[in-house]
């Protein structure tokens, strides 16, 4: 057990081992392409909480035109909007969390790191959807990607940032329909199970 400060002065404490809970509630298994984890209910409400304050951050910030921002860096929010990806995108955190049994480090503040102390997340809710990394994303840190909604979510894997943006064919448009950022191909990612050892 390695305990060490947080950001906000908070301590956090890493287990060297997974610890998996018998609770039918608090599995996780592994599939041929990642990892299935399943929140619980309790950590469905806290995720979503977390996801909450995030938006009324933004919109305390941006104030009415926060759809409009969004939109003009980012295109369509889908039809989830930003409050439903601001909450899917806490619980991808929440879902890596339980995964490597580490705190989720992105409750503290907006510019927390997700998970741990370089994990970075990032949710989609289908799973032919790629992991993006902007050009703006922070160098030296590891991205991983959560394909789900609605508590149940596939840790696809994980790839480290620096590596990405490497890849100058990697960092284009999708033909207009997205944003310009860094799209990484499935086959590029690494095992979950790895991100353990790192």
């Amino acid at each position: 057990m390695q305990q060490k400060n947080s950001v906000s002065g908070s301590k956090i404490v890493y287990l060297d081992t997974n610890m998996v809970s018998q609770s039918s509630e608090n599995q996780r298994s592994t599939s041929i392409d990642g990892i299935e984890v399943k929140l619980s209910s309790a950590e469905i409400q806290v995720g979503a909480l977390v996801g909450i304050q995030r938006q009324i951050r933004e919109v305390q910030k941006n104030g009415t035109f926060m759809l409009e921002k969004y939109i003009s860096k980012n295109h369509d929010p889908g039809k989830h909007g930003l409050w439903g990806n601001s909450i899917e995108g806490a619980l991808g955190e929440f879902a890596v969390s339980k995964a490597l049994n580490q705190y989720p480090t992105g409750i503290e503040s907006h510019w927390a790191t997700d998970v741990g102390e370089n994990i970075e997340v990032r949710t989609r809710k289908k799973p032919e959807h790629q992991l993006f990394l902007k050009t703006t994303d922070k160098p030296g840190f590891v991205y991983v990607l959560v394909c789900g909604s609605f508590g149940s979510y596939q840790i696809k894997g994980w790839i480290e940032s620096d590596f990405v943006f490497q890849q100058s064919d990697w960092l284009h448009d999708n033909n207009g329909t997205t944003t310009r950022c860094f799209w990484v191909p499935d086959d590029a990612l690494k095992s979950i199970s790895d991100l353990v050892h790192v």
